[in-house]
């Protein structure tokens, strides 16, 4: 203990002037004192205690280690005094505490309060101070002792857990979605704004009912499943996961909802606050969603028939091309094909401009391409030397594949080195024979033609690329352009352009 001001050293004397030697009983009541100091210094120091003492008759001042080291300072580095501590309290705090002090004082009662301090470093301190006025026999105050304790921590995270809840509570609050507090029987403890307003009940009528009042629960018994699960796995998780729900509203009706589930206290997981959104809209969309997909595939599907009957029709009128057919007769299968493709744009309209949008949904019927063991490099692929162009074939429609492979092997120059009846067989057999034009189809298993184009491509396997399809080049040529091709060619009653175009590629050694 340090005083202000040590009182003055006492002894006892015999009649010859020569001090006392000290008795038994003297010297154990000096080591019961120190055994007490010892005591209430460990007691302090445990307890984050600091004790004072003041004289008010003489003005000593005597603080405990603890207070000087709560205080900022070494024990002892300064002798106390009532106005050294009037010094450390907060300006703003000096008033009320000296009010406090006088009050106990003149009605001589116990106190209790809160006081900041300020150190010489600056840092401020929150102190909670019990003190008691001890008096003479005449009733005259003569000390006043306390006792301090460093309660900083504490306040501060009372008031941070104070901000919490009150940031908690506006965030409840001002919610968009309907939270009902579910306490772990089901019964309903409390609702914010948004509940009363979805559910059309107030908030006394809704704290009186049950989970399962608001949400009938089909399987019967899940709700309480649910948050039986918390305490294993407390988190937030969604209630009607694989399970349509609906919520009951005052009026009886049943609207679709979504229900997460979140734990207030993870001592307590069977209290959940469950968030409740209406999903009608989401689920609506997810049927127009299935609906538009579904119309997209019958779309597909109508294309691909079409596009059955257009590769039919220009069969015919290759195989027709070279023989006596009546005009007429050519005119009709003419006009038929004409309206096929004009029938085909339509279904084209609204198909997703995306990759594999026009992949048949369907495996092709022709007997499959063997895949290449594995691709050749560049400079090991064999070349003809002799000036030949030569050529990969790539369509689904085997009789198509067939007319075009004879008309091409007339004409001089032209060699057939591969045929694919799949995008992904048309890619591999670029990479295997490094052709100099391959011919694709659009519509085609695996892979459509714009994919197969935009691989060869950019893989450069190929030196020219020549889309050749029942497709009309008004809704497909540009998009086939940018995916690589070099030219678009309709499938017609003849095969005079195509012809013409790939002899134009031939060059003779």
């Amino acid at each position: 203990m340090s005083r202000g001001e040590p009182d003055d050293p006492t002894s006892a004397s015999r009649a010859d002037g020569s001090a006392d030697a000290p008795t038994t009983s003297h010297m154990d009541a000096e080591t019961r004192a120190r055994h007490a100091e010892q005591q209430l210094a460990a007691t302090e120091q445990l307890g984050g205690l600091g004790s004072y003492d003041w004289d008010m008759i003489t003005g000593q001042l005597t603080w405990s280690d603890a207070l000087f080291r709560i205080y900022g300072h070494d024990p002892g580095e300064f002798p106390p005094s009532y106005d050294r501590f009037m010094e450390r309290v907060h300006p703003d705090d000096r008033a009320r505490i000296r009010q406090v002090h006088e009050r106990a004082v003149r009605e001589l009662a116990p106190f209790e309060t809160e006081e900041r301090i300020v150190r010489a470093d600056g840092d401020v301190r929150i102190l909670l101070t019990n003190g008691k006025v001890l008096s003479d026999e005449s009733g005259r105050p003569v000390r006043l002792r306390g006792v301090c304790r460093d309660v900083t921590e504490e306040r501060t995270a009372r008031e941070n857990a104070r901000r919490a809840a009150s940031r908690f509570e506006t965030l409840i609050q001002s919610s968009p979605d309907a939270i009902v507090v579910v306490d772990a029987t089901g019964g309903i403890t409390s609702v914010n704004p948004q509940a009363e307003r979805f559910f059309g009940y107030t908030a006394s009528e809704m704290t009186r009912m049950s989970v399962d009042d608001l949400v009938p629960d089909p399987t019967r018994g899940r709700h309480a499943q649910l948050r039986a699960g918390y305490a294993e796995h407390p988190t937030v998780r969604p209630m009607s996961a694989g399970t349509d729900l609906h919520a009951r509203r005052a009026d009886g009706r049943l609207v679709p909802v979504d229900i997460a589930l979140s734990p207030l206290d993870r001592e307590d997981a069977g209290v959940v606050a469950a968030f409740v959104r209406d999903a009608t809209q989401r689920r609506q969309a997810e049927i127009d969603a299935r609906r538009v997909a579904e119309a997209q595939m019958r779309r597909r599907q109508a294309l691909e028939l079409n596009d059955n009957v257009v590769q039919g029709l220009v069969a015919l009128l290759w195989e027709l091309e070279d023989e006596s057919v009546p005009e007429p007769a050519r005119r009709a299968a003419e006009r038929t094909l004409t309206a096929a493709r004009t029938i085909m744009s339509d279904l084209l309209e609204d198909l997703p401009d995306e990759p594999g949008s026009l992949v048949r949904t369907s495996p092709s019927h022709a007997p499959p391409v063997a895949e290449p063991t594995s691709p050749l490099p560049a400079d090991e692929v064999p070349r003809a030397t002799d000036g030949t162009l030569r050529v990969v074939i790539a369509d689904d429609a085997d009789d198509l594949r067939l007319l075009l492979q004879l008309r091409l092997k007339r004409l001089p120059g032209i060699e057939v080195v591969g045929e694919a009846n799949d995008g992904q067989a048309a890619v591999q057999l670029c990479e295997q024979h490094r052709p100099d034009l391959v011919l694709l189809d659009l519509s085609m298993p695996q892979l459509d033609g714009l994919q197969a184009a935009g691989l060869i491509r950019e893989r450069r396997t190929a030196g020219c690329i020549f889309v050749l399809s029942g497709y009309p080049a008004a809704a497909m040529e540009q998009r086939a352009l940018a995916a690589g091709a070099d030219a678009y060619f309709e499938k017609r009653g003849n095969l005079g352009e195509v012809c013409d175009a790939v002899a134009g590629l031939h060059q003779p050694a």
